[in-house]
């Protein structure tokens, strides 16, 4: 019974084992070891004339730093797409290679492996504006997956890059740019073709934020496109843009976490189009613009009523990063002249969006003003915001207040209103009139009655401050034939504001 229990246990175990065998994947230590980083003519890309050639440099490295034996390097095409494998020779970039694959040797440990690949458009027939994709693959003994890389080939007579690094700027700084056109065109045998076709730069993005400008006749500063007409047989078009950074609008590339890009494309009537961006390093600006202050005016001056203003002041963060901002008043000037004032209280805006994400605050504000003041008189209080990240330089001051419109008013009056005098004398009546307004007043008088009883004045204007009086004299002469009894009839004096 003993020997039988030993003899199953040792039955249980090779079970086991033999379970173990058949789970294990029989797959290679380091699948996916291998790395590879492909460039083109621009990232990805690359441009070759219908008779000329794309190419390519692969840099090929281990994650772990392990070395790998027979690194193969293959290229190819979509099927149907008119382009075969061979057309792509691939080689170590000190020998001839080979078409469509290539055992570019081992990769040692720590070390990294270029490899060059020349794509020959002319067997594919395709023609200017084509486009196809290309997938290079690597392998090796150790990662038998490898890695498989889409690249892109253009079929163009021309290609645009700049070699420019990025540029720094601060608010009104100009940088110089240089965008090339490279002429790439060749004929069947081989020999450069000069482009009398013309080729457009244009600025892709918004153009708000940079003022863009060239010395260069090809630049058309309104249109912001550059049309080149000929480019020599393998020569290069060279355009030089200076470029600066105004209005504020650009953020900062501290706000966004990277740099600006200035974006051109670069098109042709063939239907080749690409990009070319410019890289801008932006420092932090800081600047404010508030509106909604100003002087009002009122009419009470000829009450006793109060009059009650409001604004609404608005603070607009005009930089090209967060601010906060501190807002002061002064309100000695209304204080002292008695006037009330509603929500001039300190405080502190929080930070604000920059200019392009349009930050702001508002708020009230209002002004209290007694009736019955002069003509003129005016009162008021200050604000004053200041940057809490630049105090020194980022401040403005914005002033509230109200004027008294002038007001009229005018009362006039005789000493007499009849009188009696014997023929060709003359009878007088002093007018009196009074400046009820607010501020001083020109009045004009005029006459009204029968000619033959020769209606005059002593004067025809007067000038009267506000509350004060002036006399003027109106003269009746009665007629030398006029008969006993005999009256004037209605004879009237008009006085006239100025209003």
């Amino acid at each position: 019974m003993e020997q039988n229990v030993r003899t199953f246990g040792v039955i249980f175990a090779t079970l086991a084992l033999i379970a173990s065998v058949l789970v294990m994947p029989n797959v290679s230590a380091t699948d996916g070891d291998i790395q590879t980083s492909i460039t083109g003519d621009d990232g990805l890309t690359s441009y070759a004339s219908s008779f000329g050639h794309a190419t390519f440099t692969a840099a090929i490295s281990s994650a772990s730093g392990d070395g790998h034996t027979n690194v193969i390097v293959s290229a190819s095409f979509p099927d149907g797409s008119g382009w075969a494998a061979d057309a792509a020779t691939i080689s170590d970039c000190s020998g001839a290679g080979t078409t469509g694959s290539n055992n570019t040797g081992d990769l040692a440990a720590g070390a990294t492996n270029t490899v060059c690949i020349s794509v020959s458009v002319e067997a594919s027939g395709s023609e200017i504006g084509d486009d196809v994709e290309m997938t290079v693959s690597v392998t090796t003994d150790e990662d038998t997956t490898g890695t498989s890389t889409n690249v892109a080939i253009k079929i163009s007579d021309w290609r645009a890059s700049s070699d420019d690094p990025v540029q720094s700027y601060a608010e009104g700084d100009t940088n110089t740019y240089t965008i090339s056109i490279e002429n790439i065109k060749l004929d069947v045998n081989g020999d450069g073709v000069a482009i009398d076709d013309p080729t457009y730069l244009t600025l892709s993005n918004a153009d708000e934020g940079w003022n863009i400008d060239s010395d260069n006749s090809a630049w058309d500063k309104l249109e912001l496109t550059a049309t080149i007409n000929y480019i020599a047989a393998g020569g290069t078009f060279d355009l030089e843009l200076d470029i600066q950074l105004v209005g504020g609008i650009i953020p900062a590339s501290s706000y966004i976490n990277s740099n600006s890009n200035i974006v051109f494309s670069v098109n042709d009537d063939a239907g080749v189009y690409s990009l070319v961006t410019l890289e801008a390093e932006v420092a932090d600006n800081f600047a404010l613009n508030s509106v909604g202050s100003g002087n009002e005016y009122v009419d009470n001056g000829c009450g006793d009523d109060t009059a009650t203003l409001g604004w609404t002041p608005s603070i607009h963060n005009f930089g090209n990063t967060l601010d906060s901002f501190e807002v002061t008043f002064d309100t000695s000037d209304a204080d002292a002249a008695g006037w009330s004032i509603d929500g001039a209280n300190g405080f502190n805006t929080g930070n604000l969006l920059p200019k392009f994400e349009e930050g702001s605050h508002s708020f009230n504000v209002g002004l209290h003003v007694p009736g019955g003041l002069a003509a003129g008189t005016s009162h008021g209080f200050s604000m004053t915001i200041t940057s809490d990240n630049d105090p020194t330089w980022t401040t403005q001051t914005q002033t509230f207040s109200a004027t008294v419109n002038q007001c009229y008013g005018l009362t006039l009056a005789a000493d007499k209103t009849t009188d009696s005098a014997n023929p060709g004398s003359s009878i007088d009546y002093t007018m009196t009139v009074t400046n009820t307004g607010n501020g001083e007043d020109t009045i004009d008088y005029q006459t009204m009655g029968a000619a033959e009883w020769a209606p005059t004045l002593s004067e025809s204007s007067s000038t009267v401050a506000s509350g004060d009086s002036a006399q003027v004299v109106f003269s009746l002469t009665i007629p030398t034939d006029a008969s006993a009894n005999a009256q004037s009839g209605m004879a009237m004096v008009h006085a006239y504001s100025e209003a």
